[in-house]
């Protein structure tokens, strides 16, 4: 939960790395260890800590509290009767079968007079500069999405007790701010309404996201979060404290490669600028769009800020045929750029057609797995839509159709038609099939001792469980590991886009239950295999199995 390094760079010259669980810690957290070692290195002693986290645990699980939180329960449950509409970004690249990190960042900055003129807006309608910006951030996604209904979460603090800002710990949660920046509001109108649901949410905080989550989202898709697909963090900071403290302890930029969200805007408020910081996932969304978005931002603070009465509808960044994903016209023709947004828009002519009949049997099984027209045999399988899960079905498909025993690796070296089938034509048919690779429902990645507990480990977003191997190495012996990829045979009948967690969580049981009939059962996994995990449990609880 806790790893400290120095790693030293030059004479005199070391960087701390402090590595800590977020299960133990948050921001609050973190202030307060760079605080005490601010205070230790310039020689003065710390306080003695009069309350620790179990304190804070004791008092959060007290009956009183409980009562608290069932009512906190009744307020977000009632938030929620309706539907969720998730957000619908017009992305770049088809959205994965499964939940992906993999994410960069833009950063920009908005300067003292936009920041002076936002005050304005804060002051004349008693709110705050988070609730102004939010605001101001769902008009945004509502515009880029084209929707009227948006969902963004915020993470809080957690820390309403001034005993508690003392403490290190996890405090922080998760609330969902649920908006309607309808066209016939106005933006005054729209922040009025953003101000009442704030204050309310802010009020019922201490109910936990997790439990919402399994309130309302009964239903996931497994390549999108539950609930939300966007975020939105603001943080003050003094920025006289800052450079106190830079004085003793400078700053390390860490360049972020992840995005646990379609997008995320976090604004650092240094009272003079707002530093922005746009996090964005690579499997959705290109450089290119997400810094044209930032142009968009800021031409729609800079309409709010010259008229706050205007009518959200008066706000018009985009072209009129960019409506929403479905009326981008990525159905047929080919991939091009629109001088707007840069999303995918399909043009007439220019397809490649298959010279050959294999090329034309493999376009055909792309066109089947990607549940869409295909620009030709020289197209790219992996700029099209596919990704690791679908190459996996691909692979089993065409070793099927031709007797072949072609590897995934071949998918992501051959990645056009024309090479799949030039690959296949090349390569000898065995005389007698085999069973593929692709086909292996479940591995054994660790051999055990007779007697000992069978482990079953879920693949995570890649659907691979080749890290596992590692993983079991380290854990002590006896027991048998066992790793479960996604393949092809066992989402087989499913719509590569329709595979939920509780389907696979069912058909994963049903692979289990070959290696070990009857529990107790041990799951795990990692990332999107831990709630996979998880509703396996569920469901084998319901079934009358014992799961640890």
């Amino acid at each position: 939960l806790f790893r400290v390094g120095l790693v030293e760079i030059a004479m005199g010259k070391n960087i701390l790395v402090i590595g800590i669980h977020h299960i133990i810690t948050d921001g609050r957290s973190l202030e307060i260890l760079t605080e005490e070692f601010k205070s230790l290195y310039t020689g003065k002693e710390l306080l003695p800590q009069r309350l620790q986290y179990k304190d804070f645990s004791n008092w959060h699980n007290s009956p009183r509290q409980k009562i608290a939180i069932k009512e906190q329960e009744a307020f977000w449950t009632g938030q929620f009767k309706d539907k969720v509409i998730p957000l619908n970004l017009p992305t770049d690249f088809e959205r994965p079968t499964v939940l992906t990190s993999e994410g960069d960042i833009v950063e920009f900055h908005l300067d003292s007079p936009i920041v002076e003129e936002l005050g304005k807006i804060r002051n004349e309608t008693e709110t705050t500069m988070f609730m102004v910006l939010i605001a101001i951030y769902s008009v945004f996604l509502a515009k880029i999405a084209n929707q009227e209904e948006i969902l963004v979460g915020i993470p809080v603090a957690g820390r309403r007790h001034a005993d508690q800002q003392q403490i290190t710990g996890m405090f922080v949660n998760t609330l969902v701010m649920r908006s309607q920046p309808a066209k016939d509001k106005s933006f005054r109108e729209f922040l009025g309404q953003m101000k009442e649901y704030a204050l309310a949410a802010f009020e019922n905080q201490e109910y936990q996201f997790e439990n919402l989550v399994e309130a309302v989202a009964k239903k996931r898709d497994a390549g999108r979060n539950p609930v939300f697909d966007t975020m939105f963090s603001y943080q003050e900071i003094d920025k006289k404290e800052t450079e106190d403290l830079e004085a003793v302890i400078g700053q390390y930029d860490y360049k972020y490669k992840t995005s646990l969200f379609d997008l995320s805007l976090a604004v650092i408020d240094r009272k003079d600028t707002l530093k922005c910081i746009l996090f964005y996932n690579l499997n959705l969304l290109k450089k290119e769009t997400v810094i044209r978005w930032v142009g968009y931002y800021r031409e729609i603070i800079e309409a709010i800020v010259n008229r706050p009465g205007m009518k959200l509808g008066e706000i018009d960044i985009l072209p009129t045929d960019i409506k929403s994903p479905a009326a981008r016209g990525a159905d047929k023709g080919i991939l091009e750029k629109t001088p707007h947004l840069g999303c995918p828009r399909r043009g007439p002519g220019g397809k490649v057609e298959p010279a050959t009949e294999k090329e034309r049997v493999i376009l055909a099984l792309w066109e089947k797995i990607l549940g869409r027209e295909v620009p030709g045999v020289t197209a790219d399988f992996f700029q099209v839509g596919g990704k690791s899960i679908e190459a996996l079905l691909l692979v089993t498909e065409i070793n099927k159709t031709f007797n072949r025993k072609l590897s995934i690796a071949d998918i992501y070296e051959n990645e056009s038609t024309r090479k799949q089938a030039a690959l296949v034509e090349r390569t000898r048919e065995p005389g007698k099939a085999e069973k593929s690779a692709g086909d292996k429902n479940i591995y054994r990645l660790k051999v055990g001792a007779r007697g000992g507990k069978n482990i079953f480990l879920i693949h995570d977003a890649t659907g691979e469980v080749d890290k596992y191997r590692l993983f079991c190495k380290e854990l002590k012996p006896g027991d048998s590991y066992w790793g479960l990829p996604l393949k092809s045979s066992v989402a087989r009948g499913m719509a590569p886009r329709e595979l939920e967690i509780e389907d696979l969580a069912s058909a994963y049981i049903e692979v289990v239950k070959q290696v070990q009939a009857r529990g107790p059962y041990h799951l795990g996994g990692w990332s999107i295999g831990g709630l996979i995990a998880f509703e396996m449990a569920r469901q084998m609880e319901q079934a009358g199995e014992a799961v640890h």
